[in-house]
């Protein structure tokens, strides 16, 4: 078999030897070069590594490696993929070692021949933090350049690698915690970015991919970071730079991912927030004092500031969450006309958010009005209509709309007042007042 893959191969360079070497060398210094490159690339290949022998295709590829460096990118990658594997399947700490010494040259000699510096630091670094756990800060000073180099073309996994050093780097004590703190807020730019770049683009796999990414980080961020350690972090900061808009927006959006131990409630928080919304009016600041005033019940303050975010909400998930925001404030407020509104804005995005369904149930139920005692009770006909809705198109709301529905059938007109009323035999009436909808006449049983 071997025999007839080198006849086979010594013929090809045959046709190919003059092509060869006008390329300046891709096939080595010398003729003999050329043939034992040409040779060995054909036989490394197939069948070897082609059908998964990487013991066998090592022999072959090293000679390729080693006499003709500029000969295939291709051969980089497959030798790093054999390396991994070798790496995986050895016990021994010294082989690993040697191994991953390799593996890591495999990359250098990558980037000398075949450049994009950048993004092989992304895999080189990745991959010495996954096999040499006693060093997290070597694999950081590679992702860091890599960072450095890519910006916003970093790829997921490496963007995850990098947060992952430092966390791996304070567990041995070897950074602070609130370098983690710092890195987090520019690292997640570059993970919002691409998220909203590959949504953008209608790529559901990228999305994925980078979504996961920021859960993960997510993680370990959630995992060291406390209020008083993102306040000890940037307090000083903002202090030298109060009216810093990059500052500011990082400031409340670390903050607002500590909510629950009460980032929001820390006067960071209030102070960015204000003056976030006095140096450039945004999305972010808005929503933020929104929710102070909400939190401290002044709801007619946190109405207009979520308003104002739901007229600038860009993407589907700030246009939901702001005018979720505003409908429920606008709910305590009674203003129900208001709060409808902002559910139907919600609905236009996304048809299937019972919740929205829900809430404008609640404000038909609470609406007073009517002529009589039976049209006073016309409200809980409708309210059982988006009742109904909400549990059909958001199968997560389904209890809760039942237990609202059957609340409201409960108070609603009741055969006697029906009949009384001559309203037996009608097939629907009309609501008035600001709610204008048609409801089906229901009969009691």
């Amino acid at each position: 078999m071997k025999k007839t893959i080198k006849t086979i191969a010594i013929a090809v360079l045959m046709i190919s030897t003059l092509s060869a070497f006008s390329q300046k060398g891709k096939y080595g210094v010398t003729p003999e070069d050329s043939v034992s490159c040409i040779e060995n690339l054909s036989v490394y290949m197939n069948p070897y590594f082609s059908g998964g022998d990487y013991k066998e295709a090592v022999k072959y590829w090293r000679v390729c490696f080693n006499t003709c460096p500029k000969a295939s990118k291709n051969m980089y990658i497959n030798g790093a993929k054999m390396y991994k594997q070798f790496i995986k399947e050895t016990e021994a700490d010294s082989t690993k070692k040697a191994l991953l010494d390799t593996l890591l040259m495999i990359y250098d000699q990558r980037i000398a021949n075949f450049g994009e510096e950048g993004k092989v630091l992304e895999k080189k670094g990745a991959d010495y933090l996954r096999y040499n756990k006693e060093s997290p800060e070597l694999a950081n000073e590679i992702l860091k350049k890599a960072v450095e180099l890519r910006n916003n073309d970093l790829g997921p996994g490496a963007a995850f690698s990098y947060y992952k050093s430092y966390y791996k780097m304070l567990q041995q004590k070897k950074v602070d915690k609130v370098v983690l703190i710092e890195q987090y807020l520019p690292l997640m730019e570059i993970v919002d970015f691409n998220i909203n770049k590959y949504k953008a683009e209608g790529n559901e796999k990228y999305v994925g991919y980078w979504e996961g990414t920021k859960s993960n980080i997510d993680k370990y961020f959630m995992a060291i970071a406390k209020p008083q350690d993102i306040v000890g972090a940037f307090q000083p900061k903002f202090e030298a730079n109060p009216k810093d808009t990059i500052l500011l927006q990082q400031i409340v959006s670390v903050l607002e991912k500590k909510e629950k131990d009460g980032g929001t409630e820390v006067e960071l928080y209030k102070n960015a927030a204000t003056n976030l919304c006095e140096v450039s009016p945004s999305f972010t600041c808005l929503m933020a004092l929104g929710g102070l005033n909400s939190k401290n019940k002044n709801y007619a303050d946190a109405y207009l500031f979520f308003k104002q975010a739901a007229e600038l909400g860009k993407t589907d998930d700030e246009k939901i969450n702001s005018n979720l925001k505003a409908a429920q404030v606008a709910y305590n407020l009674k203003q129900y006309s208001s709060t409808r509104t902002h559910c139907r804005a919600i609905l236009a995005v996304n048809p299937n958010y019972g919740e929205a369904y829900l809430l404008i149930g609640d404000c038909y139920s609470s609406t007073k009005f009517g002529e009589n005692e039976l049209e006073k009770k016309y409200v809980y006909w409708a309210a059982m209509d988006k009742y109904s809705k909400g549990k059909s198109v958001d199968p997560s709301i389904a209890e809760k709309a039942s237990k609202k529905y059957a609340r409201a059938k409960a108070n609603g007109p009741s055969k006697e007042l029906l009949f009384q009323y001559g309203m037996i035999d009608k097939p629907s009436v009309t609501v008035g007042g600001w709610i204008n909808e048609t409801t089906a006449v229901r009969v009691p049983q």
